[in-house]
């Protein structure tokens, strides 16, 4: 049976975003729905592979073995540049629709409130990494330190690129022209994931405006900066 290690918002967060760009969910879990290797243990004590019903359902939950079985197939379907990386950049910045995307554009207005709510988040939703923002100025950026319990599971970059993909695009929701180097990683031995990320302050009347035009809040992400930078590149606030 799987490790029960990170929820399945995620995947359904993924599904949704690869379906709107005409992915259709077979591809995205290709080689994951029946499979044996992934089983998991239902009501009256049924031991079953995962399905497509399971992955859709947020009070579900998965192991991270499962989860870099998705982000390879979604690397190989989007291709280009760090493709993971772009795929959580949007999906953390895009939350705009419905009352609850109003909600958290809202709240942005107090972005160290945001930023605690943000750890909270995950805490919530995962089990096996523990986030830390150090250094927050909401004016300049912020380090984020992401410690796991089993470091095994960051043997691969794409869950690398999932955690900072995630972290630029939460940024992009209350600052802008938001960037993100690594400064270590525990896939090389190092203690944690460490990530340095800069940024511009949004003024009030624009985070405002945001607030109530999602469309407005797309277009303009979509010309800033690509939101990861190389270590020559790096930053600390």
């Amino acid at each position: 049976i799987m490790n029960s290690e990170t929820n399945c918002v995620h995947s359904a967060e993924v599904l949704r975003f690869m379906r709107a760009r005409g992915f259709p969910p077979e591809t995205v879990f290709e080689g994951m729905i029946d499979n044996p290797d992934y089983l998991t243990e239902e009501e009256g004590g049924r031991i079953l592979p995962v399905t497509l019903a399971y992955l859709r359902n947020h009070r579900n939950w998965i192991s991270y073995e499962l989860q870099l079985h998705m982000l390879k197939n979604v690397a190989g379907l989007i291709g280009g540049e760090r493709p993971v990386f772009r795929v959580a950049k949007t999906i953390y910045s895009a939350k705009v629709s419905g009352r609850l995307g109003w909600l958290i554009r809202l709240l942005a207005i107090h972005p160290e409130w945001f930023a605690t709510k943000a750890i909270d988040f995950s805490r919530r939703f995962t089990k096996s990494k523990k986030i830390a923002f150090e250094d927050f100025n909401k004016d300049t950026g912020m380090r984020v330190c992401v410690r796991y319990a089993d470091r095994t599971v960051t043997r691969n970059a794409l869950i690398c690129d999932l955690n900072e993909g995630g972290f630029v695009g939460f940024s992009s929701i209350f600052a802008k022209n938001v960037r993100s180097s690594k400064v270590s990683c525990a896939c090389d031995g190092d203690e944690c994931c460490e990530y340095v990320l800069s940024w511009e302050k949004r003024s009030l009347p624009e985070t405002l405006f945001r607030s109530v035009s999602p469309g407005f809040q797309l277009i303009q992400d979509d010309i800033e900066s690509p939101g990861f930078a190389g270590e020559q590149d790096a930053r600390i606030p």
